[in-house]
């Protein structure tokens, strides 16, 4: 029965949820998107860099293939197909105060900021982005609750 009444709601849409990490204050927020039998999943990772501030960078990796109502989603990548793109900075004061009547400075920091992190993407990726067999524990008109494979719970809300 409780298959039953699952089957008859859809994920089809956007869903998005945020998980801070109280101890490195990071932040990430998930993005899924489901289309006919495609889904597509990205990431915002934000956290701060010492003498920089706080970076937020963006992670999508190429959409896959999934059974509507099935009641499982198995996410799976290739890291290498992995794209990063430098979300935002939020400057310290000091760099702020540098860059104000700069924008080829901001720039240029924009640059070696994504350069730092560009060669490590596939692993930020991996550790990062869902992977596995997660289970649909129920799915609403503006919810999504998701089980990850270690047991873990996850909900994802409609953007608005």
């Amino acid at each position: 029965a409780a298959m039953l009444s699952l089957q008859a709601q859809t994920i089809t849409g956007n869903w998005i949820t945020h998980v801070i990490d109280e101890e490195s204050e990071e932040t990430v927020t998930y993005i899924l998107v489901f289309g006919g039998n495609r889904m597509k999943q990205a990431m915002v990772a934000e956290a701060p860099l010492e003498g920089v501030g706080n970076v937020s960078l963006y992670f999508s990796v190429p959409a896959q293939e999934y059974t509507p109502g099935s009641g499982f989603l198995n996410f799976h990548f290739d890291p290498s197909q992995t794209e990063m793109l430098l979300y935002d900075i939020d400057f310290i004061n000091e760099l702020k105060a540098a860059v104000k009547d700069n924008p080829e400075k901001e720039k240029q920091l924009q640059e070696i900021v994504f350069n730092a992190f560009d060669k490590n993407k596939q692993q930020m990726a991996q550790e990062g982005l869902l992977s596995g067999k997660y289970t649909v524990v129920s799915a609403t008109d503006t919810k999504l609750v998701l089980k990850d494979p270690e047991g873990e719970s996850m909900t994802f809300k409609r953007p608005e």
